[in-house]
This record gives structure tokens, sequence and C-alpha cells, in this order.
């Protein structure tokens, strides 16, 4: 016969005077398991409170300002004359200063690099940033830490006609203008801006299809400016000046006093975010008076809409964060 055994004889011992002298092991081998595992439950919990206990450190906010480097305004009476008296700059008006001048230096009929190759020869690994170097630099220059400024390795944005020449992508500049034209041909001159939900009124022969939305104007005609600017022309000069300036005067009619283009909405910032880009490019491009006082309010607004040591949403400071939108916004304040 199996000998019985009888678990609760154990927790009837009597325990020794002066007892309470057994190492912890030991009660725990005699401790029935629903309180070992209580015991063991307590002491996680607790060590996770300790841990989680310590507050967050503070999250620190760095503000900054952005302002214009041209200190040239045109006074609100005297805006619509100036518009109207913007023009290509005079080509023959003399420099400020004497120019360089080397009479001893030869023209050369055939340039070439120090590599003895044709200077027209691309020898980067990159096919849209052309050089004469062996290099992964995206710039089009020679010597690191040089370069054209904000336009990058596309210097076009000052004469954008010869962008083949330069080897931005082969095939590119009848298709870019054939885009231009296209655009051109869209915008309501009667406003200036480009209609999102509208613009094929201005349809001649056949209608285009791709109707936007009713809100869209201001991002869509921000863009646009984008791709004439992009391509070198400006309020200033360029085969389509006179598209850019409706463009630009537009923007700067629908900007409130706090600095946003367009109506405040669910999803404005869209619309202001992309607006100003085009606004501080167009400044950057031809530092006008006309345009300083829009781009500066613009980014302002930009700044002021931003959540606290974050990015941007649809509308101002909503306390979370989109990153189409902050991506807009970066590039303006760029």
């Amino acid at each position: 016969m199996a000998e019985s055994y009888d678990d609760e004889g154990i927790y009837e011992e009597e325990v020794p005077e002066g007892g309470g002298g057994e190492p912890l092991h030991e009660l725990l081998s005699h401790a029935p398991w629903w309180m070992v595992s209580v015991f063991v439950h307590a002491v996680a919990l607790i060590v996770i409170m300790l841990l989680s206990s310590a507050p967050p450190a503070p999250h620190v906010v760095t503000s900054f300002e952005v302002s214009m480097l041209n200190d040239e305004t045109i006074p609100p009476d005297d805006q619509e004359e100036a518009w109207e008296e913007e023009k290509e700059l005079d080509p023959e008006k003399e420099p400020v200063e004497d120019p360089v001048h080397k009479p001893n230096a030869e023209v050369s009929d055939h340039p070439e690099s120090d590599v003895d190759k044709d200077f027209k020869e691309n020898l980067g690994k990159n096919e849209n940033a052309i050089s004469d170097t062996e290099c992964n630099a995206k710039s089009t220059h020679t010597t690191f830490g040089l370069g054209a400024g904000a336009a990058g390795a596309f210097t076009g944005r000052g004469g954008g006609a010869d962008r083949a020449e330069r080897g931005d992508g082969r095939g590119t500049k009848r298709p870019t203008d054939d885009g231009l034209r296209w655009l051109a041909a869209h915008q309501d001159k009667a406003r200036g801006c480009w209609d999102s939900d509208d613009f094929q009124a201005q349809c001649k022969n056949n209608t285009c299809s791709g109707r936007g939305v009713d809100w869209g104007d201001p991002g869509v005609t921000g863009i646009a400016l984008l791709a004439f600017l992009g391509a070198g022309n400006t309020n200033q000069k360029g085969k389509y000046k006179e598209t850019v300036k409706l463009g630009l005067k537009y923007l700067t009619e629908i900007q409130d006093d706090d600095g946003c283009f367009g109506p405040r909405g669910k999803i404005s910032m869209y619309n202001h975010a992309i607006a100003a880009l085009a606004m501080a490019e167009a400044f950057g491009m031809t530092e006008s008076g006309l345009l300083k006082d829009p781009a500066q309010k613009g980014i302002d607004f930009l700044v002021s809409a931003q959540n606290p040591g974050f990015g941007w949403r649809y509308t101002a400071k909503p306390g979370d964060n989109d990153t189409s939108v902050t991506g807009w916004a970066v590039m303006a304040l760029k």
C-alpha cells in the first residue's frame, strides 16, 4: 500500500519558541503555491512602480526669428503703381564696382578640364549633378563647400533657358516649356490665381478634366508659381514674367493681417505653407520691395502656427503633426 502524505500536517506544526528563525527559502518551500505567486507578483509590481515613478525630463522648446535681409518696403498706397512698374533689370546698367579685368588672359576655343577631357563630359556619378570631378557630391561644383546658394545643384533659377546646355536631364527643355505654356494658358487672368475647381473655364479648345477642390486656390497658385520660378521666370524678367506677376499679386491680396495666405479652414496650412514658399522664393530671387512684407509676414505666421517643439498640421497649433504639411513648412523656412 502506498504511503499517504498529509499536506495539512506541514502547516499545523508548532513553531519553536523564539521561532521565526527559518530562512526565506525554507518559508517559501513550506508556503502554498498561491501565496508564493502573490509574493512574487507583489515584488515585481513594486519594482515596476519604482522604475516608472521618475518624472519625465522637461521638454526644451527653442524659439527663433526669421527675417529678410532687404529692408526696402513699398507703402500700401504706392503698391498698385509699383506692380505696374516692375520690369526686367536693365542689362546695360553700369556696375557699382569695376569688374575684374585680365587683359592678358587667353580665350580658349576648346575649354578642357584639368583631367584632359572635354569640359562637357560628365565624370560624376550623379546624372542630376553634372561635374567634371569623379565624386558623389550633389552639386555642380568641383570644390566642396562652394556653391551658388539657394538653388543648390540646379542654379538655373536665374537663367533656366540653358538647362539642356548644362545637362540637367536629357530632353527636358521642350516638356518644361510645354508645361509652363499650359499653366500660363489656364491661369485666371482676372484674379491672377489658378482656380483649383474651375481651371477648365480657361480652356480654348478641348475641355480639361481633373477638377480640384474649391478651397485649394492659394496652394495651387503657389505650386504653379514655383514651376515658373524654377525655370528662371520672376515678376521682373523672363518669358512668363506677367504670369508670375499676376500670381504673386493674387497671393498678396488674399493675405490677412496675421500673414496667413487665404482663408482659415480645416486644412488651411497646406495652402499657406505652399504659398509662403512661393512668395519667399520670389523675394529671394528678386529682392523686390513689393514682396518683402508679404514674404516676411508669411514666414512669421508659419512660425507662429507650429506646434511648440514639433511640426505643423492642417491648422495652426492643433497639437498633432503631419509629415507632408511639415515638409512644405520647412521648405518655406529654408
